[in-house]
């Protein structure tokens, strides 16, 4: 495994979501509160990975991989060969004035990066173009066609123009794209007749409202239309199309903010007698319904994305026992943390898929890069696609990318973003699988691991969950229904294996992982996850510190025996506490024997005790120690009857005062039965003031010298 690969699996284990960023990663900057999904940038570098905290410049790599639970050496990788990948300019636009001066320049780079510079004389450039004046892209065209009343389109960005131009129109644009639009721009448009084309997104539709306002009273007219095929007018145009096909826009006017129009909104009642019946279908036979989002969920590297790939394979086969058995069938799949290119295409192959019916999904922005796609504004566009290309099947890998800078942590985040994503399902009939993944932290109930937000498992209906089997000989995982309001509950689990496969590409052999189903199990999810988390549980401390001691015990030359001192000053370096190591002896059953001057008491281990161990000198406290069945000196008395452990062989009073004394206890100084109060925190000598008797200062010393060593 990787450096990189090691980061991105910590930070989506512990609940971070990852997004594409270029040929990096984004996430949420674990060494913070988490409210930046994008603070911290994840990039390959040449000996490991690289990482930047933008939400704080003095966030070291090694804080941040102490909080993901990695050390320095995670981030690094063996030296590679060949130099790091550099950014590649592939394009510049020329902003040229009404004099044809240039002033400045904007660069465009693969992997994605737009830059602005100006020049800065013969064959130099500054990086900035603070204090230039800003115009419009290709402004002498602009002002002639205006001067002339002719028509100008104006487009988000300078692909868009080229595009525009090709086809034998004027166009135009402001750097920066969307949201970038200036009121003084609309001065060199003054009486020219103005087509807006509004990009197929929200931010292109809030754009052409701005740019529309400002040219109100200016422009001889204003058209609002977008493109019929594609996001933009360049996919417009490269499908064939015509300037003349594009579509008005709300006939003209200006694209509506729907949340200004709160009088279209009214609550309303149906009557039961107008609702059809249907009947629910299932993609998968009981497992993935259709008009539903379901949850595909479970730790990284268990292998949801293989089985996703599987499921998309058998549906573009129509291999998928289920409504389009028999019907190859379109599949739309985003994959988000693996390249298309060296893993999920190869996979696709290896599962057998018809790959000319699985669509990568992806976004292309106003300047043609592609970005992820984000349910909170590309739902229409989405549902574009899914109608053209006739997908019944969309995959959203991983369902966290989605979300845009949406802040988890926020009442109601989930809510917004996958109904109307449901909705969408719905409406087309088509099923949706979202994939997720388990936090570190340990659950019987697995609706409760989901990363990210427990609103998740309340929002979804159906979700699949993903486990390894430990006790599987073969190696193989489980998957079943972890949560569905549709299908019977009793629908049996399934096992399967992710095997090795080589795979041809154009470059030659390659191996991937295939997901192979061997049929059903009557084990479930919840089951692995149960046998998981009681072993956690019940592996307590101080069954943790009883193994530690025996094994102690059993290390030491003089047989099988230590001096106490020495075995508390082991455990403090074991991290055990004097309470947790006292119970321990209990659990263990571990003897002792007191003896000497001054006195000191050896631990043996139960199997070389003999009957004479476990004795007892005359002091009253340690004569009461008899009724704890075991060895008391110092605080540990007292966690011994507060805390009595169920070995113990003699009962324990559970009032206030311990009255109660065995066969052969010795009485105090007045002739009493010794008791002590639960309430005493350090010994207290029945003889005596607290801490004034020699035999309890003696131990209290000793005591009070482990406390400060560890």
């Amino acid at each position: 495994m990787t450096a990189l690969e090691k980061v991105l699996d910590a930070l989506r284990e512990a609940g971070h979501p990852v997004t594409r960023s270029g040929d990096g990663w984004r996430s949420t900057c674990p060494a913070h509160d988490g409210e930046n999904r994008t603070a911290l940038a994840i990039d390959p570098g040449r000996d490991g990975v690289l990482m930047f905290c933008h939400a704080d410049i003095t966030c070291k790599p090694e804080v941040i991989a102490r909080a993901l639970g990695l050390t320095v050496r995670d981030l690094f990788d063996q030296p590679k060969t060949g130099d790091p990948r550099r950014a590649e300019l592939v394009a510049t636009y020329d902003y040229v004035d009404e004099n044809g001066e240039l002033l400045y320049q904007v660069c465009r780079y693969s992997p994605k990066t737009f830059r602005q510079r100006r020049p800065d004389g013969p064959g130099r450039w500054t990086w900035s173009v603070k204090g230039v004046r800003q115009i419009l892209y290709r402004l002498p065209a602009v002002l002639q066609a205006a001067a002339a009343g002719q028509t100008v389109y104006v487009v988000e960005g300078e692909k868009d123009v080229h595009a525009v131009e090709k086809a034998g129109a004027v166009a135009t644009c402001n750097a920066g794209g969307a949201g970038k639009w200036r009121a003084k721009y609309a001065g060199p448009l003054t009486g020219a007749h103005v087509v807006i084309v509004a990009d197929k997104d929200a931010p292109g539709r809030t754009h052409a409202r701005q740019v529309k306002a400002s040219l109100d009273g200016r422009a001889a007219s204003v058209r609002v239309v977008q493109a019929v095929v594609g996001k933009d007018v360049a996919d417009h145009l490269a499908a064939g199309r015509t300037l003349d096909e594009l579509a008005p826009l709300d006939d003209g006017q200006a694209v509506p903010d729907e949340q200004d129009t709160p009088g279209a909104r009214r609550v309303r009642s149906q009557p039961l007698t107008q609702i059809t019946r249907r009947r629910r279908q299932y993609l998968w036979e009981h497992r993935l319904p259709l008009g539903e989002v379901t949850l595909w969920v479970g730790h990284a590297g268990i292998g949801k994305s293989q089985a996703a790939v599987w499921l998309a394979a058998r549906v573009s086969r129509g291999e998928l026992p289920g409504e389009l058995y028999g019907t190859p069938t379109p599949v739309l799949y985003l994959g988000t943390e693996d390249s298309w290119e060296y893993t999920l295409a190869p996979r696709f192959d290896a599962a057998g898929a018809d790959s000319e019916r699985v669509f990568r999904l992806y976004v292309e922005n106003e300047h043609g890069d592609e970005e992820i796609v984000s349910l909170a504004v590309d739902l229409d566009t989405l549902r574009e696609e899914i109608r053209a290309t006739g997908a019944r099947l969309v995959v959203l890998d991983a369902l966290l990318s989605t979300f845009g800078s949406a802040k988890l942590t926020e009442q109601g985040t989930v809510r917004r973003h996958l109904e109307p994503l449901a909705r969408l399902a719905q409406e087309l009939g088509i099923a949706v699988v979202g994939v997720a993944h388990f936090r570190k932290a340990s659950d019987s109930n697995p609706l409760h691991m989901i990363a990210g937000s427990s609103e998740f498992g309340q929002v979804v209906r159906s979700a699949i969950g993903f486990a390894p089997d430990k006790d599987a000989d073969d190696g193989s995982c489980i998957l079943s229904l972890i949560k569905t309001n549709l299908a019977p509950s009793s629908l049996p689990s399934l096992r399967y294996i992710v095997e090795p496969c080589g795979v041809q590409t154009d470059e030659g052999l390659t191996d991937v992982g295939r997901f192979v189903l061997l049929g059903e199990t009557e084990q479930s999810i919840e089951d692995v996850l149960n046998r998981e988390h009681t072993t956690a549980e019940q592996r307590s401390e101080v069954e943790q510190a009883a193994e530690w001691l025996l094994s102690f015990l059993e290390s030491q030359k003089d047989g099988w025996e230590a001096p106490r001192a020495e075995v508390v000053k082991a455990a403090g370096k074991e991290g055990f506490t004097l309470p947790t190591l006292n119970r321990a002896k209990v659990r263990a059953k571990v003897r002792h024997k007191s003896g000497g001057f001054p006195k000191t008491t050896i631990w043996i281990h139960p199997e070389f005790a003999t009957d004479s161990d476990d004795a007892q000198s005359s002091h009253p406290r340690e004569t009461t120690a008899e009724t704890t069945g075991g060895e008391t000196t110092g605080d540990d008395w007292t966690d011994q009857q507060k805390q009595p452990d169920e070995e113990s062989s003699a009962p324990q009073s559970s009032q206030r005062h311990v009255s109660e004394t065995t066969e052969g206890a010795s009485d105090g100084p007045t002739g009493e039965p010794i008791t002590h109060s639960d309430k005493c925190a350090v010994p207290d000598c029945p003889a005596a003031p607290r801490r004034s008797c020699w035999t309890c200062a003696d131990h209290m010393a000793r005591e009070d010298e482990f406390t400060e060593a560890a």
